[in-house]
């Protein structure tokens, strides 16, 4: 019991970070217009914010392929939930808004650690069957997504301030730290440290550099679907609520629960993914849920009542949730014996596309139109599919 326990209490204890600590990305969306009419900037101001968090996200992903250590300890795993409770609580003390938007890369680089974190931990304790465990780490993102937007949205509509709340998510880093590194603790004592994966041969490298070496051209069209699919996820969870509230005057609440519905159905779909891998190829399932969640998404946009996108969007998300965790299983496939590396490269791709397409929309949606930038998480989508057609068979192509 204790070795099993010992085996499994690491990339247990950060799959249930990782689901926790994803209501940032959520909550931020949320609170975007709450935000935006608090300082009063324009709208595509406001959207530096998750452009800069999913920026910071990527920073992490690029320095951890130089982290030379690849070991967690107590002191590391204190001052990172220090960090995470400072930022928090700055956030919610409401500095100057070019404090307030550096803070929230800050927050999207800690976040981006924890899910790096996350990934390699679990790559590297389960050599058999990788892909099954990365596809619980992101059930467990999925859980902590679609019950992030509750309390904020009902916070919000009763009334409570914005910063307030992100004082109170500083509360609550400060009990998860206390909870984690307790379960953490039996580890650590009996091996001193946990491993985030082993260095990539040659000494290591970052995911640029891993990128770009020969016969590699496979990874790098990966890199490309996961680029296009997050930055259809960003733009979806962080203006969908500003978009509902400020196009189609629907309240608060209908918007938190539209939110909610589809982090439910990229959770359903994360369960499904196990199922339906071993019938269909990742080509099959990554092209239909492209096409199939764009379609759904956009007859929900052009019916424009929030009933449609309630029913619209978590069958969106039950077909498209399985999309990032398949392309991460493929690069693993591609380079198993470089799981860090791989998932480095592949994650800095994705976060890119967050921050690049979050602040599209947000000039999209300040200098054109509101649906004119919306329409992105539908484009971006159709993209993926396309670019998944492109790459060659071969291991991608393969069940999981």
């Amino acid at each position: 019991m204790e070795r099993k326990y010992m085996e499994h209490a690491a990339p247990a204890v950060f799959i249930a970070l990782v689901g926790m600590v994803s209501l940032f990305s959520v909550a931020t969306g949320v609170m975007l217009t709450s935000i935006e009419m608090d300082y009063g900037v324009t709208t595509s101001a406001v959207g530096l914010i998750p452009a800069l968090s999913s920026g910071g996200e990527s920073l992490a992903y690029v320095l951890a392929g130089f982290w030379r250590k690849r070991r967690l300890g107590i002191r590391e795993l204190a001052a990172y939930f220090i960090c995470l409770f400072l930022v928090t609580l700055a956030i919610g003390l409401r500095p100057p808004f070019f404090a307030l938007c550096m803070l929230y890369g800050l927050l999207g680089l800690l976040v981006g650690f924890l899910n790096f974190a996350g990934n390699t931990v679990v790559a590297s304790s389960y050599t058999q069957d990788r892909s099954k465990y990365i596809a619980i780490l992101y059930v467990s993102m999925g859980m902590g997504c679609a019950l992030a937007s509750l309390y904020p949205t009902s916070a919000l509509d009763r009334g409570v301030y914005w910063g307030r709340l992100y004082r109170q998510y500083a509360l609550y880093v400060a009990l998860l730290a206390v909870a984690a590194i307790t379960a953490l603790l039996p580890r650590l004592h009996r091996f001193g440290d946990i491993s985030c994966g082993s260095r990539v041969e040659g000494g290591g490298e970052s995911a640029l550099s891993f990128l770009v070496k020969k016969g590699r051209a496979k990874l790098a069209a990966l890199c490309l679907v996961a680029l296009m699919y997050q930055g259809h996820q960003i733009v979806l969870v962080s203006w969908i609520a500003s978009y509902m509230t400020q196009w189609l005057h629907v309240d608060a609440v209908s918007a938190g629960v539209t939110i909610s519905l589809f982090s439910m159905g990229l959770l359903i779909s994360r369960l499904l993914s196990a199922l339906l891998s071993k019938r269909f190829t990742t080509r099959q399932m990554v092209v239909a849920g492209c096409l199939l969640g764009g379609g759904l998404l956009a007859s929900g946009l052009f019916a424009g009542r929030a009933a449609a996108m309630m029913v619209t969007f978590p069958l969106a998300g039950m077909v498209t949730g399985w999309i990032l965790p398949m392309v991460i299983s493929c690069g693993y496939n591609l380079f198993p014996e470089n799981p860090v590396a791989v998932a480095s490269t592949i994650n800095t791709a994705s976060a890119l596309g967050g921050m690049s397409f979050s602040w599209l929309a947000g000039i999209i949606a300040h200098s054109v139109s509101f649906p004119a930038a919306i329409s992105l998480t539908v484009l971006n989508l159709l993209a993926a599919a396309l670019l998944m057609l492109l790459i060659p068979s071969g291991r991608t192509a393969e069940k999981q």
